[in-house]
C-alpha cells in the first residue's frame, strides 16, 4: 500500500527545496561576478618548489607547491605598486624559509602516516 502521508511530506519538503533554491539564486546573481574570478598573473620558475601568482578579490595570492604540500601568502593588492615587483620580493633568503617548512611539512606529514 502506497504510503500518502510520506508522499505528501516528501512534497512539502521538495516545494519547500525548491522555493529556497530560487531565493538563493536571486540573491546571487546580486553579486559582482568579478570577485569570484581568479586570474593567473604569473609562473616563477624555482628548482625547488612552483610558485604562482594569481590575483583574486583584491589581493595577490603567492602560491608554493612542492609535491602534495603547498603554502600560500596574500597580500593586498593595494601594497604592490606593480605586480613585476612580486618577483623582486621573493629573496633567496625567503624563499629558503619556504623550502625549510616544506621539509617540516614533509616530516609532520610522514610522522603522522607511520
Amino acid at each position: 500500500m502506497i504510503d500518502l502521508v510520506f508522499f505528501s511530506k516528501l512534497k512539502a519538503q521538495s516545494s519547500k527545496l525548491k522555493a529556497q533554491s530560487s531565493k538563493l539564486k536571486v540573491q546571487s546573481s546580486n553579486i559582482d561576478p568579478k570577485i569570484w574570478i581568479m586570474r593567473l598573473i604569473t609562473s616563477i620558475s624555482h628548482p625547488q618548489m612552483r610558485i604562482t601568482v594569481y590575483l583574486w578579490n583584491g589581493k595577490y595570492l603567492i602560491k608554493f607547491e612542492a609535491g602534495s604540500y603547498e603554502q600560500s601568502y596574500k597580500i593586498d593588492e593595494m601594497l604592490i605598486e606593480n605586480s613585476d615587483n612580486i618577483e623582486q620580493m621573493l629573496t633567496e633568503s625567503f624563499l629558503e624559509q619556504v623550502a625549510n617548512r616544506f621539509r617540516e611539512m614533509h616530516a609532520d606529514f610522514t610522522g603522522l602516516m607511520n
